[in-house]
């Protein structure tokens, strides 16, 4: 039985009740009913139909190409199907087989739930929100725009603390070119170290030896034939550029107006000539007088510290016509803003000019 291409029209063989059975054909009109209800049957088909097109048939049996019950691995293959939300709403389904909905040539393991624990290959994401991305560890991203660090890329970093980083025996602090500035050594077992401490305003900072020993020296190497340099701004030299004339028997202030150096500013080469200390400390302090000739009397020199003689070399009796040379120094500590002068005296009967140029007087700092 052929299952009709269009629809038939019933009403129009069946007549109306003033009709004759004849006009319409009442006999036609039942023939037109039986032939749709026998299609109808076939296309249906009996119960536990046999025959493969009818509905019966492909409807219950999975070897068609529908599964209902879930107890076949035949599948309905969909494929341009958009399968949005689906998950979600349970819509697709697992069963002894395999699945009940499947795109076409993806494997039951590809699909994605919300719930599913799942490994993405090859996957654009477009602004994903990501809270934390969890390994053996836990990744935290910033809440503010910002670009994550690799292990091996070169990033500048701002504002970090570093607590107890390890730097690689050999391993350095480079200088804005990549140059090494500061190369760390290991020493194994290492329990003494130094210490760098900045300071506040008024006060230095510090480079100590600290650590495990009681006592502990620093020790400064050079390389090769190179010497170790101290900077400092606290040193001078200044000298007697004109002829001064002593007087007899007086204690007088050596007048040392000009400067061989002077970096700090420290000395006065007026009036006072004296140098100033700009910080406390011990320092090496040298002064020379030089008499013009003349065999009589005492000759002598004197280091003063703020007006008081700390150092003083005396020559009781000249035995020579000959100029004499006096020198006196010492290591004096000084506190800050001590001031040092040279003096010279002498017993020659009369005035007695000293030597320009040969007479000076030299301050360094060498410790605080």
């Amino acid at each position: 039985m052929a299952f009709p291409t269009t629809l038939d029209d019933l009403d129009a063989s069946r007549g109306t009740s003033t009709q004759a059975l004849s006009s319409p054909s009442h006999v036609t009109h039942h023939t037109n009913e039986d032939t749709l209800i026998e299609a109808l049957q076939a296309k249906v088909g009996i119960d536990s139909s046999t025959v493969t097109t009818s509905l019966d048939y492909i409807l219950k049996n999975t070897t068609a190409g529908h599964d209902h019950d879930g107890t076949d691995s035949k599948k309905v293959i969909v494929t341009n199907l958009d399968v949005a939300g689906l998950t979600a709403l349970g819509l697709i389904r697992t069963n002894t087989g395999g699945t009940a909905l499947e795109s076409a040539g993806v494997a039951v393991s590809d699909l994605i739930t919300a719930t599913s624990t799942t490994t993405l290959t090859n996957k654009t994401l477009t602004a994903p929100v990501i809270a934390t991305i969890v390994n053996t560890g836990t990744l935290t991203l910033p809440t503010s725009t910002d670009t994550l660090v690799g292990r091996a890329t070169t990033d500048i970093l701002t504002n970090k603390t570093l607590t107890a980083p390890k730097i690689v025996s050999g391993g350095f602090i480079a200088d804005a070119n990549g140059n090494e500035q500061i190369i760390f050594t290991t020493t194994a077992s290492a329990v003494n170290e130094v210490t760098v401490t900045n300071a506040a305003t008024g006060n230095d900072p510090e480079i100590s030896a600290t650590g495990g020993d009681t006592n502990i020296g620093i020790k400064m190497t050079p390389k090769g034939t190179g010497i170790f340099r101290i900077g400092t701004s606290a040193r001078a030299r200044a000298y007697a550029n004109t002829a001064q004339t002593l007087t007899n028997a007086s204690l007088a202030l050596i007048s040392l107006d000009t400067e061989s150096y002077d970096p700090g500013g420290n000395f006065t080469p007026t009036v006072t000539f004296k140098f100033t200390a700009p910080i406390s400390g011990y320092y090496l302090v040298a002064g020379r007088v030089c008499y013009v000739a003349n065999a009589t009397g005492t000759r002598a020199v004197s280091i003063k510290v703020n007006g008081a003689v700390v150092s003083e070399i005396v020559l009781p009796t000249v035995t020579t016509a000959n100029a004499t040379e006096m020198m006196a120094s010492d290591i004096i500590y000084l506190a800050a803003t001590d001031y040092v002068q040279l003096f010279g005296y002498q017993t020659s009967g009369g005035n007695l000019n000293i030597v320009a140029v040969d007479t000076y007087m030299t301050v360094h700092l060498l410790s605080v």
